[in-house]
């Protein structure tokens, strides 16, 4: 018999052999907190409540720097608290205009208007539709700071106090309206039209000082920015017909404008005693480097308390600046790696782990209409140098496709699924990578066993649970039961066997 049917008979009898040892012996399911699996013979829980740590903390200041959307407006979180958002931006030259434009002394042009537009190219919209906003346009005294702008920027001496513009603006401006009748009587509103934007006519002064730039001003992009510095755009809440919920929009950054509208009289090609009015528009745009930024500033609901490991609910927002920490108890990874390494203390049992996931509850009754839940969140990590990030390892099945071809050779596992909400259950199920889990266990018990080095090794005893790395580009929050909770507590589930 070749060596390579004997490997192949030994591992089709070992199978064999596991499996009678799994039926014949136990499959028990270990549970840190209840177990909602089925609880049949084939199963039995373990139950340790305090072995798992949670708290809410608050998001430190993100870059917002280089978003791609806009989000502006005021949100009334009855659960949260409240949430304003507003942006100040740079602006860079267009196309080149008429170069006639310059001799202003020409009465041959004249000035129409300046339009600031914030185009909606992707609506995201989060509160009531029907609340009002005052739209506040100031502009820049000085420069936007240069390098990575983050979202609590005090831009208080960075305006002129004048307001440039203003105007009152709603979220039914981006949808189509239901007329009732011919006299176009609006009963109701629907689906939103992309490609909507919100217009901002700009005041006279500041109109003609855009309008009467000279060439010396638009000789380059520094000298029209020493020129024009750029423009800061905020909000306030008016109305919200909705108990005064408000809203928060999301705009196109990359497609937002300040149109100069202007007209030009030239001579008829038949009739030189008649004029032809040809109207043209400069844009002014927003380059992607140069300063820009989302600010985000918070005033967090009193019933929230934050960095406490004493409290059963956990808030979970990218936009109200708030994620779940999750320490996972030692007592727990020295358990496991004495199970399934310490053969001294196992009376000849021998353990396998089948699968591990991490349950949280949410308690549904704190969403509504206006407040959604995500329909899925984030588990991480951090890493050495301390930022959240999505956990990755060299699996086996890697290491064989790195070996294969260099084309694999940055190819990494997940540690952990990203949990889809199930609506049914009420709960987030993030199930963390077996192998992994294992090799982590193998580490802690021998290092130099489980072939990992330090800087490979990801630390999942203490986690994150975040609805986006990106905050500033979601609405959605969601409050999580913690493990202390009296009703479905958060738990962390090992499947497991024994065998001899």
């Amino acid at each position: 018999m070749s060596d390579y049917l004997k490997k192949q008979l030994t591992l089709i009898l070992g199978v064999i052999i596991l499996l009678s040892a799994g039926i014949g012996c136990s499959d028990e399911l270990s549970t840190i907190g209840t177990s909602i699996l089925p609880n049949d013979d084939f199963f039995s829980s373990e139950t340790d409540n305090s072995a798992i740590l949670t708290a809410s903390n608050q998001i430190n200041p993100i870059e917002s720097w280089d978003a791609s959307s806009w989000i502006i407006g005021t949100l009334n979180d009855p659960v949260f608290g409240t949430t304003h958002s507003d942006f100040a931006t740079t602006f860079t030259l267009g196309t080149i205009r008429d170069t006639s434009i310059s001799n202003h002394g020409d009465s041959s042009y004249a000035l129409k208007s300046v339009i600031l537009n914030i185009p909606f190219s992707s609506v995201g919209l989060y509160g009531d539709t029907a609340a009002t906003h005052r739209i506040i346009v100031y502009e820049l005294s000085q420069k936007l700071p240069s390098g990575k702008l983050f979202s609590d920027l005090n831009i208080n001496g960075y305006t002129y106090p004048e307001i440039v513009g203003d105007t009152i603006l709603s979220a039914r401006d981006l949808q189509f309206p239901v007329y009732a009748d011919s006299a176009k009587t609006i009963v109701s509103y629907y689906k939103f039209n992309i490609g909507a934007k919100w217009a901002v006519k700009l005041k006279a002064d500041f109109a003609n000082k855009l309008y009467n730039m000279t060439e010396a001003n638009t000789s380059s992009v520094n000298a029209f920015q020493d020129f024009f510095k750029g423009l800061y755009v905020t909000s306030e809440l008016v109305t919200s017909p909705n108990n005064g919920i408000g809203t928060l929009i999301a705009a196109s950054a990359s497609s937002t404008t300040i149109d100069i509208n202007y007209e030009h009289y030239k001579p008829n090609a038949v009739d030189a005693t008649k004029n032809d009015t040809v109207n043209s528009i400069y844009s002014l745009y927003i380059g992607t480097q140069y300063p820009k930024l989302n600010r985000f500033t918070y005033e967090s609901s009193p019933n929230i308390t934050f960095n406490s490991t004493n409290t059963n609910q956990l808030y979970v927002q990218g936009l109200g600046g708030s994620y779940a920490k999750v320490n996972i108890g030692g007592d727990i990874f020295d358990t496991w790696k004495n199970k399934l390494y310490n053969k001294a203390i196992n009376n000849g049992e021998k353990y396998g782990i089948s699968a591990v996931e991490l349950e949280v509850p949410a308690d549904t009754t704190k969403r509504s209409n206006y407040f959604a839940m995500p329909s899925s969140l984030m588990l991480l990590c951090k890493d050495y140098k301390g930022d959240m990030v999505i956990p990755t390892f060299i699996s086996k099945s890697d290491s064989a496709a790195i070996a294969y071809s260099s084309t694999y050779a940055n190819q990494r596992t997940t540690i952990f699924s990203n949990s889809s909400f199930n609506t049914s259950t009420g709960i987030y199920s993030f199930k963390i990578n077996n192998e992994y889990f294992q090799k982590y266990l193998l580490y802690l018990y021998n290092p130099q066993a489980s072939g990992l080095v330090p800087s490979e090794v990801i630390n999942i005893n203490e986690l994150y649970i975040r609805h986006n790395l990106i905050p500033d580009q979601n609405f959605y929050r969601v409050v999580l039961n913690g493990p202390q909770s009296p009703e479905s507590p958060m738990k962390l589930n090992i499947k497991y066997f024994i065998y001899k």
